[in-house]
């Protein structure tokens, strides 16, 4: 009866191949342990045959166990359904009945604070259990287990229908990952998860690929299983480096090493894995150069980039000088070279009392553009008469004479602005401030005092005109030779020993009388 029991069980699993060889070999061994006549010399002949027939036996069982194909691991779900109960009521003090009733094939059901009895009715369990309250956990083969939580009292009964879902669902578990180094970043089946290490994932393989900067990356595969616990650990080794030197000319230039910034400008020296690079330089006024450098031993591990340059300078020679210049709406500094970017470009000058002059002009990379403007002054007219007539008469214009000239005169097409006019004779002056607008016309009479004419000196003394003259340094020798015109309005000091030309190369200044000071 055993040995039926036994091929049958072999028959649900390895197939009907394993039954109908096994079957066999138990009848074989049954009937010779069962015969008290047979000799023991029979016996051993034919304990040679039995040993080698019952050790290809079992050889031939496991061969075909593990040819068995294996079902795909699946994960089904319970569903626990409350029923009405029939009224059975226990016959024990303190206990309570559970009534399950499933179809499901290996189904064990577990109190956690203890059962008395049960017994099976069918496809029904009922089972006995202390009252109060306890949860009972429902578990089978490739079912995800389920718990009912009851409280339980005295003398009643409760009923639960328990079925399992279609086998065709396919269900996922939990995967635990343990990585070192734990920055490095894990893609699961082309996604990438960050920094999450337990995940939930479909049963069967999953494909892993794990990286971190500098390790050497892992690319595998992985197979969740419902037996298996499902925790997987990787540990990236580390990748050698090796120095890398970037240079550019002109130097200075932004680095970057795989479109990441390098930490410092060039020239650069650092160390990294070995692999292709792709190192592009940076520098404004340039274009941006990019190269491929494969980094590694034995190998130079150098890249030197030669900048080109993508700008052009414009120089520009004003009339007035210190007059404005915008260039685009930003104001440049034009006594030097102006560095610009290939293109045209729109330039303004202005000053006052000038008119302005706009132009436009275009640069090319690495072109020098030379440029001379000269504004044209905006004017008004200025006549002069003076008395006497052969007075001299002086035209000065922020502390500068700009013209001298002796009796009545017209000026025509004077830039516009404020003016002094000075005239003197002997011991005489007389001066005016005046303001010519544009396109103006003004008329202007001096008439000198006749008795200051013919008294060039006050009294019989020299009057001091404005404050003191020094020379430049002591020891200069400065006011060692002075001279002055007839009519005292310009001045001559001469010093010998000043050495702004060279040692004792000497100097003379001339100073003009403003009318208030000398300048």
């Amino acid at each position: 009866m055993w040995g039926a029991q036994l091929a049958r069980h072999f028959q649900r699993t390895s197939g009907w191949f394993g039954a109908i060889i096994v079957f066999p070999s138990i009848w074989y061994i049954s009937i010779y342990s069962t015969q008290p006549n047979v000799s023991h010399a029979m016996v051993s002949r034919r304990s040679w045959c039995s040993s080698s027939y019952l050790t290809s036996i079992f050889v031939v069982l496991i061969v075909g166990l593990g040819m068995t194909p294996q079902a795909a691991a699946q994960i089904q779900e319970m569903t626990v359904t409350p029923v009405e109960a029939e009224r059975i009521v226990s016959r024990d003090a303190n206990v309570a009945l559970l009534v399950i009733e499933s179809a499901i094939p290996g189904l064990t059901i577990r109190s956690n604070i203890g059962e008395f009895r049960r017994q099976q009715d069918g496809s029904k369990t009922i089972i006995s259990l202390q009252a109060g309250r306890q949860n009972i956990t429902l578990t089978a083969p490739s079912y995800r287990n389920e718990t009912i939580s009851l409280n339980a009292k005295e003398r009643e009964s409760y009923a639960f229908e328990v079925v399992g879902a279609a086998s065709e669902r396919i269900m996922e578990l939990r995967a635990d990952f343990e990585i070192l180094p734990r920055l490095a970043q894990l893609t699961v089946n082309g996604e990438l998860v960050g920094s999450s290490r337990s995940l939930v994932l479909p049963l069967g393989p999953n494909r892993v690929q794990i990286e971190a900067d500098g390790y050497e990356s892992i690319d595998t595969e992985i197979t969740v299983s419902p037996q298996e616990r499902n925790v997987y650990r990787f540990e990236l080794s580390v990748l050698p480096e090796f120095p890398i030197v970037i240079e550019t000319t002109p130097p200075g230039a932004v680095l970057q090493l795989d479109g990441v910034t390098l930490e410092t400008v060039s020239p650069y020296a650092g160390f990294f894995p070995a692999g292709t690079y792709e190192v592009s330089a940076t520098l404004p006024g340039y274009a941006t150069r990019s190269q491929e450098v494969t980094v590694g031993e034995n190998r130079s591990n150098r890249v030197d980039l030669e900048l080109t340059s993508t700008t052009g300078q414009l120089v520009l020679a004003v009339d007035p000088q210190g007059a404005q210049v915008t260039i685009n709406r930003r104001t440049v500094d034009a006594s030097l070279p102006i560095a610009l970017l290939q293109g045209s470009y729109d330039v303004l000058v202005e000053a006052e009392g000038f008119m302005p002059s706009r132009f436009s002009v275009s640069v090319g990379a690495g072109a020098r553009v030379e440029r001379a403007v000269s504004l044209e002054p905006i004017t008004g007219t200025l006549r002069v008469a003076v008395t006497p007539p052969n007075a001299t008469v002086r035209l000065i214009r922020d502390g500068l004479e700009i013209d001298r000239w002796e009796g009545p005169r017209s000026v025509p097409a004077l830039r516009i602005g404020t003016y002094v006019l000075e005239a003197s004779l002997g011991g005489a002056r007389a001066e005016k401030t005046i303001v010519l607008g544009e396109g103006e016309v003004i008329m202007e009479r001096l008439t000198l005092d006749q008795a200051e004419i013919s008294r060039p000196m006050r009294g019989s003394r020299w009057v001091q005109r404005g404050g003191d003259i020094d020379g430049e340094a002591a020891g200069d020798l400065s006011g060692s030779s002075v001279s002055l015109s007839a009519d005292g309005s310009v001045l001559a000091v001469g010093a010998p020993s000043n050495d702004g030309n060279g040692d004792n190369s000497g100097h003379v200044r001339v100073y003009a009388w403003s009318g208030s000071r000398w300048v």
